[in-house]
């Protein structure tokens, strides 16, 4: 429901992302891990936190901008960045 630039951008079936997934190349959604939340209160639906072919987690109970300081998903990403 945003009105500001970014958040028209990121509307569904926006010109913005359409082009954007346009331009990725093949097998791109692969190298991605994304973490999401049924609790999210800024990404929704909650299907537009996962993309389609990546690795996607979710974590339980967790609002949108704790996800980044859970514990559970640093411990994933550190691993992660060991590989």
């Amino acid at each position: 429901f945003s009105h500001t630039i970014s958040g028209l951008q990121m509307q569904q079936s926006s010109q913005w992302l359409e082009q954007l997934e346009r331009d990725e190349p093949p097998g791109r959604h692969r190298l991605f891990t994304c973490f999401y939340s049924y609790c999210d209160n800024i990404v929704f639906p909650v299907a537009n936190a996962t993309l389609s072919g990546s690795r996607n987690r979710l974590v339980p109970g967790v609002g949108h901008l704790t996800l980044a300081f859970e514990q559970a998903v640093m411990e994933d990403v550190f691993v992660m960045l060991q590989q």
